[in-house]
């Protein structure tokens, strides 16, 4: 895990663990989209890989291996990468360390769309545009298995 990953969960770690207390999400999403709870989110993705789109669009897919916080990222471009993730529960974010920087997101449930907010380790969306999930399958993929096709 690399030093930035680290330093935003030690700033957040002394933050209040209020769920109210979360930064407000966008106005397209308020009262229709709520944050999904780490155990939740967990449930549905542990063992798994999970496909995303932006629009109606492929994005990439990753895998969250049954065990840990790696987890590994194929683009739609068939770059992949092994990352490292964490959640910060004061701020709702789930943070990922790719060997290309720091991303973050909240994941949200907007009955039955799973969306995937771009934010700061803060949980203050930053304005890029939300992912939708579209599939969750079991097969795993690593970096070093066939590009996807």
């Amino acid at each position: 895990m690399r030093l930035s990953l680290t330093m935003a969960v030690l700033v957040m770690a002394a933050l209040p663990a209020k769920a109210q207390d979360l930064p407000p999400l966008p106005p397209e999403l308020a009262g229709l989209a709520e944050d999904i709870p780490l155990g939740d989110w967990l449930d549905l993705v542990s063992g798994r890989t999970v496909f995303y789109r932006i629009g109606d669009d492929h994005f990439a897919r990753e895998h969250y291996p049954p065990q840990g916080s790696t987890l590994y990222i194929e683009d739609d471009f068939g770059r992949c990468m092994e990352g490292q993730w964490t959640h910060i529960p004061e701020t709702g974010a789930y943070c990922f360390d790719w060997p290309v920087g720091l991303y973050c997101f909240r994941h949200l449930r907007a009955e039955d769309d799973l969306l995937i907010l771009p934010v700061t380790p803060d949980g203050v969306p930053t304005g890029s545009s939300v992912q939708g999930v579209y599939d969750i399958q079991t097969q795993p993929f690593t970096c070093d298995a066939p590009a996807l096709s």
